[in-house]
């Protein structure tokens, strides 16, 4: 399937050589078995000969060629290694990028990430990877024995090649019922996985509400099916490899007897002969028995390949124009409506917001604040109407391009567990100058000066109160110069005290267009906007400064006086 053709090429971008180099030895020391079936013909042949030089011929030969196998098992070891090592890596990196480079692919879809970086690796490391080089070793292998069995007996390599039709069935009739299993397997991983997040995270809502037995319902409800998934992946994979079993001692009895039969009537095939066919028979049997499950278990992990592949690209958007370089001047809305999970979170909205203002997004829960946010961010593009930014139409602006203009300052602040200069640089180099500018800036001098740039934040800001990770996202913004700041719901965690210095502190960044969702009705904040949006139901319901919508006694009049 071409849709997975980029993740494949990433197992073998400069680990060719190493790949090849694995491949020839998987070959070589499954050959190996072939030599020492050869030895024990000829030292068989040598002893019904009577001929003791011949056996101390083979004794030296014997010696030589197990020095060789080892020394060919112990490179494999070590070029086996080497390129799963380059080539997983590789192919992690190669999804990361993707995850990195689509637009928003994260939100919802963090199991299915974790799924693909993890649990999927490895069984496309064991099943896939190592899987084809014992495919084709296997292959090899058989092919260089039947040839080796035809040079000895034709009649009994034609009833080899009739019996081995057998395993190659099953494998034809079980292998696409086993990649099903395994994409099954990914898919309730992925789901458990993120289960397991949300509980983490919501650790100290839990303990508050006493809700433990809940979650605990919920992680045993994910658990169950997913070892109920894998129960039915194993129990195919069984069948598999019973059949597979089954087949390869069926063929190993009829060669068997079809070698008895022959050497019982006389018909060229001596003692050493029978030794050899004896010997192939059991080494034959495990490539034959083998084959079905390695095939099929390999078509499974491409299935997990073109998964991963296909999420990638679900998410990926196409590059488009870019945007003027310096600031955005204006953002309109004109008409803009939006359908959001088969029902109308925006309906027929028109805005336009202007360079170095300020706005606040009000309304009640479910009036569409979130969804108007993220249209202005172009999260979605499946809307009636026209966005534009500079009379730019958002549905051709290059998404790269239009985060350089904007910063986002989010209720929840992603903190990496690394130093407070890291959070805030983002692991990027800023002038000295421009960083110390953007901490105080952002209210946090005082905290580096007791604890110091180099302070560890802890595993997503543990270290750190609500209010110093807003801060942190604030000197973000500072020091990355966007025009535009959109802020949903920034300091609805946070104490009075703390949302009003920080929003103070948002609010003064003059320089940027700041468009503000908030629940909180503090009069001395609204009135520092310059204008206030008012949502109701996905439309806009009104707009104006405090003064005038107080005035106007109307909708948010009353949701003022509601909130306080």
């Amino acid at each position: 399937m071409k849709t997975a053709e980029n993740l494949k090429r990433s197992f073998y971008e400069q680990n060719r050589i190493r790949y090849c180099l694995f491949l020839a030895l998987t070959i070589c020391d499954g050959l190996a078995n072939l030599v020492v079936s050869v030895l024990l013909k000829e030292i068989t042949d040598a002893a019904t000969a009577g001929s003791l030089e011949r056996i101390g011929g083979m004794c030296l030969r014997t010696v030589e060629a197990l020095a060789v196998i080892s020394a060919m098992s112990v490179a494999l070891y070590h070029v086996r290694s080497s390129f799963l090592r380059h080539a997983v890596t590789g192919y992690r990196k190669r999804v990361m990028v993707g995850l990195l480079g689509s637009w928003r692919a994260s939100e919802g879809k963090s199991g299915s990430g974790l799924s693909s970086l993890t649990n999927d690796v490895s069984v496309i490391e064991d099943d896939y990877l190592q899987g084809a080089a014992q495919i084709v070793s296997n292959l090899f292998f058989l092919a260089a024995a039947l040839c080796l069995m035809l040079w000895y007996s034709p009649v009994l390599t034609a009833a080899s090649l009739l019996l081995m039709l057998l395993p190659i069935i099953i494998s034809a009739l079980f292998g696409g019922k086993l990649e099903k299993e395994f994409q099954a397997v990914s898919d309730e991983n992925a789901k458990f996985v993120k289960r397991i997040q949300d509980i983490l995270r919501g650790f100290p809502v839990i303990k508050s509400f006493h809700a433990q037995e809940a979650a605990l319902k919920l992680y045993v409800g994910h658990n169950q099916s997913l070892e109920q998934a894998k129960y039915r992946r194993n129990i195919v994979d069984g069948r598999i490899n019973l059949w597979s079993v089954l087949g390869s001692v069926t063929t190993q009895f009829g060669i068997f007897l079809t070698g008895g039969y022959l050497a019982a009537t006389g018909k060229g095939i001596t003692i050493g002969v029978l030794i050899v066919f004896v010997s192939l028979l059991g080494q034959i049997a495990g490539p034959i028995g083998q084959l079905p499950g390695l095939i099929a278990r390999r078509r499974a992990a491409g299935g997990l390949i073109r998964k991963a592949q296909e999420t990638l690209l679900a998410e990926k958007r196409e590059p488009k124009g870019g945007l003027a370089p310096g600031s955005i001047g204006t953002i309109s809305l004109k008409n803009v409506s939006f359908d959001y999970d088969g029902h109308r979170a925006l309906e027929d909205v028109s805005l336009r917001f202007e360079q170095g203002k300020s706005y606040a997004i009000v309304g009640e829960s479910g009036s569409g604040k979130t969804t108007l946010l993220r249209l202005i961010m172009a999260c979605y593009d499946q809307y009636s109407g026209l966005i534009t930014y500079d009379d730019v139409d958002a549905r051709a602006v290059d998404m790269e391009a239009l985060v350089d203009h904007i910063s986002e300052i989010q209720q929840n602040v992603f903190i990496f567990d690394a130093t407070i200069r890291e959070n805030v640089t983002m692991f990027q180099e800023f002038p000295e100058e421009k960083v110390s500018e953007a901490l105080e800036k952002a209210g946090l001098g005082e905290l580096i000066r007791h604890r110091g740039e180099g302070y560890l934040c802890g595993e997503d800001g543990c270290n750190l109160s609500g209010g110093e990770k807003q801060r942190i996202s604030i000197a973000r913004c500072f020091l990355k110069d966007a025009s535009v700041l959109l802020a949903d719901e920034a300091t609805a965690a946070l104490d009075a005290e703390t949302s009003s210095h920080i929003m103070s502190e948002i609010l003064g960044m003059e320089q940027m267009t700041r468009i503000i969702v908030s629940h909180k009705m503090n009069p001395g904040l609204l009135g520092q906007y310059d204008r206030i949006i008012v949502m109701k139901n996905g439309k806009m319901r009104e707009t104006g400064t405090f003064e005038e919508l107080m005035e106007q006694k109307t909708y948010f009049y009353s949701l003022y006086n509601v909130a306080n």
